[in-house]
């Protein structure tokens, strides 16, 4: 079996990765001020109140990298089809599909000419998947949403939010702490009884609720790491691709007859 030369799919999934990282930066660059932490005492408990307010939100270019990200890794998928067909058409594409019954649907027109072997690595790599490939099928059915919502309803992101991952206190031994957050998710409140207490905020980006309205995130909605899953999903799919036409299936049990019969 000759293999798919997939190296411009994996310099266009780099692209989708220079942008993240760039995303990354710009997050991190605006994050640096856009934080004001104050520090009052409740005069009815004695207890200490620290809060840090989002002063700014995070610049357009923010949003426009998550965006090309975005495109830049779904297209990858359709870019490797191609491939895989000896071409592209106007109707051949990467289906990304809830059901299997939807999935094979799609698959009639979108990976004619593709494969057997292939169609079996795409079909198990899917949100309906029922084994351990399951993380990169629910990866990549966000991705495929969000490329839309993006395509369709302009922006992803629109304020900062609180990093939870970069929030931490000190506090002396025996203490008691409560963190909440408001509504907005631009204001943290740490409550303490320790009046030394020295706590940690952290600023990020987010994806907005318009958007998640079109996905399901089981996790926070992290802007950059929205992008990092989408990215890590692809560069799944193409390595299984890759091994399996090289004749390195140990993983792909099922495969392997799919891929011994050929097309």
């Amino acid at each position: 079996m000759a293999s798919p030369e997939l190296q411009p799919v994996r310099n266009r999934l780099a692209w989708a990765l220079l942008h993240a990282s760039r995303l990354k930066e710009q997050i991190d660059a605006w994050a640096v001020d856009a934080l004001a932490v104050d520090k009052t005492m409740d005069p009815n408990t004695g207890r200490i109140l620290h809060r840090a307010r989002i002063t700014k939100d995070p610049p357009v270019d923010v949003s426009l990298g998550l965006s090309d990200s975005l495109h830049q890794a779904r297209a990858a998928l359709d870019n490797m089809v191609g491939v895989l067909r000896g071409g592209a058409t106007a109707t051949s594409g990467y289906p990304i599909a809830r059901s299997a019954a939807t999935f094979d649907a799609q698959a009639a027109s979108k990976l004619a000419g593709v494969p057997r072997w292939a169609v079996a690595i795409i079909r198990r790599i899917q949100p309906f998947s029922t084994d351990g490939w399951l993380w990169a099928g629910d990866a990549l059915i966000r991705l495929h949403d969000l490329a839309i919502a993006d395509r369709h309803r302009a922006l992803l992101l629109r304020a900062g939010v609180i990093d939870l991952d970069e929030v931490y206190v000190g506090t002396a031994e025996g203490a008691s702490n409560n963190f909440s957050l408001s509504p907005d998710m631009r204001i943290m409140t740490l409550e303490t009884s320790d009046p030394d207490a020295s706590p940690h905020f952290g600023a990020t980006v987010h994806v907005t609720e318009d958007a998640l309205r079109y996905v399901d995130f089981p996790f926070y909605p992290v802007a950059w790491e929205v992008a990092m899953n989408s990215i890590t999903a692809v560069k799944a799919v193409i390595d299984l691709i890759e091994q399996a036409a090289a004749g390195q299936v140990t993983a792909l049990d099922e495969v392997q007859a799919e891929q011994g019969g050929g097309t």
